[in-house]
């Protein structure tokens, strides 16, 4: 399934992280096709906004098929989402594990809160992030601490208090490091 030129870039963190702002500005930088969980789950569920546990599976599903079929056709990606339980980063760890850049976006549970809030308002932003904009505190405070961070720090950008620049540029460098071996991606990534 691998080729040599191609990359998956995975970007996961907790809601209103800044994962899709980061994947839109890298995918842009780097002329990478971007595909995240929400635009497929809105491709399959137009505006459905409440989502049981087996439409998600379907979504995540839907999701590592279409990175699969760009992967075959020789693309390299850029990739964002939850990516909470270690089945779902394992499966995504499979497809490319010697190919694989990872970045983690952390904040402080007020910081989300108060992203959270600024969504609701703004109704450019709201379109942008139409899960998001429906979340509880509580449910959003359910995913923060199921969120939890790889090990390697290195990988790690907490967006608390920073320009989206300065997160652009953390991320470039994270990128830019020579690739993980098999084994250090599988320590960063593949916690429990």
């Amino acid at each position: 399934m691998e080729n040599k030129n191609n990359k998956l870039i995975l970007i996961y963190g907790a809601p209103c992280s800044g994962k899709t702002t980061l994947g839109q500005e890298l995918s842009i930088k780097y002329n990478l096709n971007f595909i995240s969980t929400d635009s497929v789950r809105k491709e399959i569920f137009k505006e459905k906004i409440n989502f049981s546990s087996e439409e998600n599976h379907i979504v995540f599903e839907c999701f590592i098929k279409n990175i699969e079929t760009s992967i075959l056709e020789g693309e390299s990606l850029l990739c964002e989402g939850l990516f909470i339980s270690k089945y779902r980063r394992e499966r995504l760890f499979s497809i490319m594990p010697n190919r694989i850049n990872i970045i983690y976006l952390s904040a402080s549970i007020e910081t989300l809160k108060k992203r959270l809030e600024a969504r609701k308002q703004n109704p450019i932003i709201s379109e942008k992030h139409q899960i998001e904009k429906y979340l509880s505190e509580e449910e959003l405070f359910d995913f923060y601490n199921r969120s939890m961070p790889p090990k390697d720090e290195k990988v790690i950008i907490n967006t608390d208090n920073i320009s989206e620049e300065e997160v652009l540029k953390k991320a470039i460098n994270i990128i830019s490091f020579e690739e993980h071996n098999k084994q250090t991606i599988q320590n960063i990534f593949l916690y429990d």
